[in-house]
């Protein structure tokens, strides 16, 4: 069965090999693709993986842990025909590809957090505005992404990143929409879902 053809939320993979999103530090100056990520990615189709997810791509380049990063970053239009490149090369090997956006980790050049019990100026609470703000920045990405012919979108909501405190009842106590029952701890993942389905469309994985 690994050798068979599936159809996965929506996309047609010619087998059930997939290649998880692996961070290679591989970007460019400019933060797109570079040659020998793409190089990488089509050696990966050519070699007969279904499925590529890409390493983690920031929606925001001040996202990023810090500004000397060599990830990927997916935060302006003119970056779309790099991108589409890199698809293009993966779909003319024969396999497809789906794009990880990568959780924040930093936010107002302050490492961001859900919550905080007592003032630390390393840390950036925050608020309900920075979360909407958050969520606009990946729908955004996520329009650039099918834009540029990804056959899909895959959320980082792991690790430890600021989208799993989120979701932890240990890292995140808010009192407010965005902390306590799990519906609540869980909604600023819904709102980017629907933020990134808003900007794309419902058929786009």
């Amino acid at each position: 069965p690994l050798f068979q053809s599936i159809d996965f939320c929506g996309i047609r993979l010619k087998n059930r090999f997939v290649r998880s999103a692996t961070m290679e530090n591989l970007a460019a100056a400019d933060r797109t693709p570079s040659k020998e990520l793409v190089a990488m990615y089509e050696d990966l189709a050519k070699g007969g993986v279904g499925l590529i997810i890409t390493s983690a791509v920031r929606a925001d380049r001040g996202w990023d842990p810090h500004m000397n990063s060599k990830g990927l970053c997916f935060d302006d239009k003119g970056m779309i025909p790099a991108f589409r490149e890199m698809v293009k090369r993966v779909h003319g090997a024969g396999s497809k590809i789906v794009i990880q956006l990568g959780s924040f980790f930093r936010y107002k050049d302050k490492v961001a957090v859900p919550f905080a019990e007592a003032l630390d100026e390393s840390r950036h609470f925050l608020t309900v505005e920075d979360i909407h703000h958050i969520a606009e920045r990946f729908g955004e990405a996520g329009a650039y992404s099918r834009e540029s012919g990804f056959d899909g979108l895959q959320i980082n909501a792991a690790h430890g990143f600021p989208l799993s405190q989120f979701l932890s009842p240990c890292y995140n106590r808010r009192s407010d929409e965005y902390g306590g029952s799990t519906q609540n701890r869980s909604r600023i993942l819904t709102e980017i879902t629907a933020e990134i389905k808003r900007r794309t469309s419902e058929d786009f994985p």
